[in-house]
C-alpha cells in the first residue's frame, strides 16, 4: 500500500506540471519512460490484488484465493481497471501527439480514493491531536490542492479571438494584455 501511495503522489504531482509546462518537460525522455513504467506497476497492483486476502465484514481475515478474486472483482476490479488502462500508450501506438498521450494519463487521477482512504485510516491513528499537527495537516492539503489548481489554470490558459475556443497547445499562455485589435 504505501508503494502504491508513493507511485500515486509521484502522479498527482508530476502529471499536472509536466502538461503544464510541455516547452520544459517535452525534453525530459527518462519522465516519459518513468511513466510507462509506472503504468506496468498498476497493472502489477491489480493482478497483486486479485491474491490478497481481505477482512470481510464479520472482521475476518480471508485467505481462500477463490473467495479473494470473488470479492476483488465484485467490489473494486472495475473500478481499478477503468482507471489503470494504459491509455498514454495505445494513443501512442495511434500515433497521437505526444501531449495528447500524455494527457490521457490524467483519469488516473481517479484512484485519489485509495489515498483518501489512507489518510483517513491515518488521521485516526494519530493519537496526538496538537494544533501544529492540525495546521500541518491543513497546509498539506492546501499545498497538493493549491498545486493541481495552478497547473490546470496554467494548462486552460487560451487566447480569445472572437470565438470561444479551448486549445491544448505547446507554448505558454499569451498574456492577453499583449492581444491587440485594430478597429
Amino acid at each position: 500500500t504505501r508503494v502504491f501511495l508513493c507511485l500515486f503522489t509521484w502522479e498527482l504531482l508530476v502529471q499536472p506540471a509536466t502538461l503544464c509546462f510541455w516547452a520544459n518537460t517535452r525534453s525530459l525522455t527518462w519522465l516519459f519512460y518513468l511513466s510507462h513504467a509506472l503504468d506496468a506497476l498498476y497493472i502489477v497492483r491489480i493482478a497483486l490484488r486479485l491474491h490478497t486476502s481481505f477482512v470481510n465484514a464479520k472482521s475476518v481475515i480471508i485467505y481462500d484465493p477463490v473467495e479473494i478474486r470473488a470479492h476483488y472483482l465484485a467490489t473494486e476490479f472495475t473500478y481499478d481497471a477503468l482507471f489503470t488502462l494504459p491509455l498514454s500508450a495505445f494513443s501512442l501506438a495511434l500515433s497521437a501527439r505526444p501531449q495528447t498521450a500524455y494527457a490521457l494519463r490524467l483519469p488516473r487521477l481517479g484512484l485519489a480514493r485509495y489515498v483518501g482512504r489512507a489518510y483517513i485510516a491515518w488521521e485516526k491513528r494519530q493519537a496526538d491531536n496538537d494544533l501544529a499537527t492540525g495546521i500541518m495537516r491543513f497546509l498539506s492539503i492546501i499545498i497538493v490542492v493549491g498545486h493541481f489548481a495552478a497547473c490546470v489554470w496554467n494548462l486552460l490558459g487560451f487566447e480569445f479571438d472572437g470565438i470561444a475556443t479551448l486549445e491544448l497547445h505547446d507554448g505558454p499562455p499569451v498574456d492577453p494584455c499583449l492581444l491587440y485589435t485594430s478597429p
